[in-house]
């Protein structure tokens, strides 16, 4: 949650700014120097690479696949940012996490149960 709001005020209004503070406090107390943050859509997905202090690196975006119910669009990401770390020679122990903002309803054990406009059902979330 955390990184998805640090997300947010790259790529959202102002209204998330209050948070900046607490949120680069708590990731400085976190081992690694990188966090990274992706808002899934149903045209595209953004992601956001940052220092664990707040500061912005770089950002991108990519294309949805929402071909086949969208089943690509999971490892299409995960593949993103595993390419990202490959291209830049940045290490698994140096990010300290992966913040993603998915649309749909998800209930208490984390299944997501419709996927907005993704289309998908039911899918498993680790939250």
């Amino acid at each position: 949650m955390k990184i998805i709001l640090l997300f947010f005020l790259l790529f959202s209004s102002s209204i998330y700014s209050f948070q900046l503070n607490k949120i680069t406090r708590n990731l400085r107390e976190k081992n690694g120097k990188y966090v990274f943050g992706i808002d899934v859509g149903g045209t595209e997905i953004k992601f956001g690479f940052f220092e664990k202090n707040g500061k912005l690196i770089e950002k991108w975006k990519i294309k949805t696949d929402t071909t086949d119910g969208s089943i690509h669009v999971i490892p299409n990401f995960c593949n993103e940012v595993l390419n990202y770390m490959e291209k830049h020679n940045i290490k698994r122990e140096e990010v300290i996490g992966v913040g993603a903002d998915i649309p749909g309803m998800f209930d208490k054990d984390g299944i997501n149960h419709s996927g907005g406009s993704l289309y998908w059902g039911n899918v498993k979330f680790i939250l």
